[in-house]
């Protein structure tokens, strides 16, 4: 199933959104998230000039516009500007995916101190050894395809 969330006031800091069975859309002036089914955020910082956003568990896409978004995990710091990525946390491998969709990502990997720009995706093992690498990756072959499909429908312009 698919939600268009409105609040009716607005987010603060700290606040935890999660979806069970639903995908989500949540807007922050230019910036889109949208949320895979299953997928747990906490809204860290939601000033204006860019919303940081911790993902716990769970697939979110981000398409930023003028404004960056700024994803973040436990071992990772991730911009995006004037482009759209997928962040896929599967927190029971300990294991990110960066995905660039359209332009790249800004990563920062804290306990390496690693600063990239990524035009391809990476998985970051998180936890004792923490690493990356780069992968191949095809969002339309994985079970998820059905929320990319819905998240392109919302995107067309």
């Amino acid at each position: 199933g698919q939600s268009t969330y409105t609040a009716g006031y607005e987010p603060s800091r700290g606040e935890i959104v999660a979806t069970s069975q639903e995908w989500l859309s949540i807007t922050f002036g230019d910036v889109q998230v949208f949320l895979d089914s299953n997928t747990s955020i906490e809204l860290e910082d939601l000033a204006e000039d860019g919303p940081t956003i911790r993902l716990l568990r769970g697939r979110l896409q981000a398409t930023a516009d003028r404004t960056p978004i700024w994803i973040t995990t436990n071992t990772s710091e991730n911009t995006v500007f004037s482009g759209t990525a997928t962040f896929i946390n599967y927190d029971f491998l300990e294991t990110v995916h960066v995905v660039p969709v359209d332009g790249s990502v800004q990563t920062h990997i804290k306990a390496t101190g690693d600063y990239m720009l990524l035009p391809v995706p990476i998985a970051i093992t998180e936890g004792y050894e923490p690493s990356y690498e780069t992968i191949e990756v095809n969002l339309e072959a994985e079970s998820s395809a059905g929320f990319y499909e819905w998240v392109e429908g919302l995107t067309k312009r």
